[in-house]
Parts: C-alpha cells; sequence; structure tokens
C-alpha cells in the first residue's frame, strides 16, 4: 500500500489503530519538512501486531519502553505496548508524537549518514517535531524538565552525548516512575528526553530561521558534530551546556510552560 507517493505500508491487519498511525504519517511529515527543510524518498511503515512477530522481522533490538523506532531502513510500530497491552488511545499526545518523532530519525540519519551525532541532539530534534505537532506535548516536555530543574536533577550534558549512557539512563528513569506509580506516587527524577528537547529548541533558537539545514551540512561535510558546531557557532559545546542551562532555569521558572 503506497499513500501519497512517499510512504509505503506493510501492516498485518487493518484495523483502527493502523488507520490512526496512516492518518498521523503526512501531518507529522508536514512538520518535520518545515523544520529540515527537506522533501521525503520513499519510506517504507512496518506496523506488527505483537512484538513477538515484530522480534522474529527486526534485525536490530527495538527500543524496549517504545512501541515505535525509525531508522534509515524506515519505521517501524507495534500494536502491543511494552507492558503487553494493546496500543489502543490514538488520540493521545504520545501516540500522535511519537510518529513524527521517529520520522525525524528516519530523515535525519539518512541525511547524515553515518556521520556521530550527539544522543541529545538527535533525540532532542526528533522531540522538537512533536512539540511542533502538539502543543500539550511541548508543555508537558517543558512542565517535566521544571519538576528536574527545581530539585536539581539535571543530567551532566555530557552523558547524554552518548547513546548507551542516554538510554541507559531512560531505562533507569522509566523503571523509577514505574515503581512509584505502583504505590500511587510520581517520581520527580531526571528526564533525558525533555532535557535534550529543551537543548534542541535552544540550539534552533541560535541559528537562523530556516537556517538547520546549513548547520546539517557543516557537520556533514566535516564529519565531526564537534568541530562542526565550534565553527558555526563559534563557542564550545562546554560553554553552549552551560548558556542552555542558565537560559533553561530562567525561563522555567516562572511557571510559563508554553515558552521556549
Amino acid at each position: 500500500m503506497v499513500i501519497a507517493s512517499y510512504f509505503v505500508f506493510d501492516y498485518e491487519q487493518d484495523d483502527p489503530v493502523t488507520q490512526a498511525l496512516i492518518n498521523t504519517l503526512y501531518p507529522a511529515y508536514m512538520v518535520n519538512k518545515r523544520l529540515m527543510q527537506t522533501d521525503l524518498t520513499e519510506i517504507p511503515i512496518f506496523i506488527f501486531n505483537d512484538r513477538s512477530s515484530l522480534a522474529k522481522y527486526m534485525k536490530s533490538s527495538f527500543t524496549p519502553w517504545a512501541f515505535a523506532q525509525g531508522g534509515r531502513d524506515g519505521m517501524y510500530f507495534c500494536l502491543q505496548s511494552p507492558n503487553g497491552t494493546p496500543v489502543s488511545n490514538t488520540s493521545e499526545a504520545y501516540f500522535r508524537g511519537s510518529v513524527s518523532h521517529e520520522l525525524n530519525h528516519v530523515i535525519l540519519q539518512r541525511a547524515m549518514g553515518k556521520v556521530r551525532l550527539p544522543s541529545w541532539f538527535v533525540e532532542g530534534l526528533a522531540e522538537v517535531t512533536s512539540n511542533l505537532l502538539l502543543r500539550e506535548n511541548r508543555e508537558r516536555s517543558n512542565y517535566n524538565l521544571a519538576l528536574s530543574l527545581a530539585v536539581g536533577a539535571i543530567i551532566p550534558p555530557k552523558l547524554l552525548e552518548n547513546n548507551k549512557s542516554f538510554y541507559q539512563i531512560t531505562e533507569n528513569t522509566v523503571k523509577e516512575r514505574e515503581k512509584a506509580a505502583q504505590v500511587g506516587l510520581r517520581a520527580i527524577t531526571v528526564d533525558p528526553y525533555a532535557q535534550s528537547t529543551n537543548m534542541a529548541r535552544y540550539l534552533l533558537s541560535n541559528i537562523p530561521p530556516d537556517g538547520l539545514p546549513d548547520f546539517l551540512n557543516m557537520v556533514r561535510d566535516q564529519r565531526n558534530f564537534k568541530t562542526a558546531f565550534e565553527e558555526y557557532f563559534n563557542a564550545t559545546l562546554s560553554e553552549f551546556y552551560d548558556s542552555w542551562l542558565h537560559e533553561a532555569k530562567t525561563n522555567l521558572s516562572s511557571g510559563n510552560y508554553t515558552t521556549n
């Protein structure tokens, strides 16, 4: 099944959740096109009924806490949540935002090839598209970061550069939240996705409108994010991290989570 010439679908059954995924892809594409300033080439979309059938097909491991994953080879969705329950709330902001998030991974990986990028940039940029698609995602992200800031639970940005440490921190955070929820509490802890999103938005605020492709081209040409960053912004990553943290504390302390 081909939709709008750039999405090619392969799914096991045609049901409301499958249709919701299909219907969300076009607005997600428009958000990504506006941010990334690029058109799509054909993207395979694979939708599996359960995690066992997904595991048989996937060449690499599937993110354990998510129902969606994207990369240069395409987008993968599983209609079974990590806890084994069916994915059903298709109107939920997380559901729709995840589609835009994973689509951004496809676009960015295809654009950058094998150039290594900091995980905070990769995940933060993907979350920016989710925030652009749905304002409630942006407000939730800012709120979560504000809670972390209030208790001093900020991750040293260097730890968010590495893929392994980023996902280890995420897994620990998910476990802490699940443990607290079991006794009716909310764990206020570090939030690698909210922090990375805010960092990516701060980076974007320091480049001209529609200027992201120029920066990405420089990174790709030099094949080194750190070197290209320092040349483009005339600042080190350490200086950027310090400046970001000051800005985040200033903006989010007001309690206005629709900004920044």
